[in-house]
């Protein structure tokens, strides 16, 4: 399954708070047990404020009914890794644990292909070291976002 959305969130500023969107793209795979439940690994590209996170993590998906049009459901844990985030040498990035579940629909279309659409709740902490002449300063951000998204199943 690939997926393509958005995570929808507020920034992090006390003194300005802003709604941002930011991309979001990810790839499930796995094996499917039954139509109730598959499991698999996922790996992802999350672009958040200044910092791009790659999530890694184990998924379960499932399909409730056996119809052309079913609810689906999804949950993701893992580790969302900063490896790709442009670094200075200011300022090094480190991930953290990531947890995602999300509901949607699925829709058959044939020849074993489906599209998704989905909602869901995605929570990542990152951490960030700034070091500057004369100081430094650590930050450990949980990024808390709405995930919209709309997929592919081959």
């Amino acid at each position: 399954m690939v997926e393509f959305g958005f995570l929808y969130g507020k920034t992090g500023d006390t003194n300005f708070s802003s709604s941002l969107a930011s991309p979001t793209v990810q790839l499930f795979n796995g094996y499917r047990f039954h139509r109730l439940l598959a499991v698999g690994g996922t790996v992802g590209f999350d672009f958040y404020d200044n910092v791009l996170v790659t999530p890694m993590a184990l998924g379960i998906r499932g399909e409730l009914l056996k119809g052309r049009v079913s609810p689906v459901y999804g949950i993701d844990v893992g580790y969302g890794t900063t490896f790709l985030s442009d670094e200075s040498n200011e300022q090094k990035k480190d991930g953290g644990w990531m947890f995602s579940p999300s509901a949607g629909i699925r829709v058959n279309t044939g020849n074993s292909t489906a599209y998704t659409f989905g909602l869901g709740y995605k929570t990542q902490r990152v951490k960030t070291d700034t070091n500057w002449w004369g100081g430094s300063r650590q930050d450990k951000i949980n990024y808390k976002r709405l995930s919209v998204r709309m997929g592919f199943i081959f």
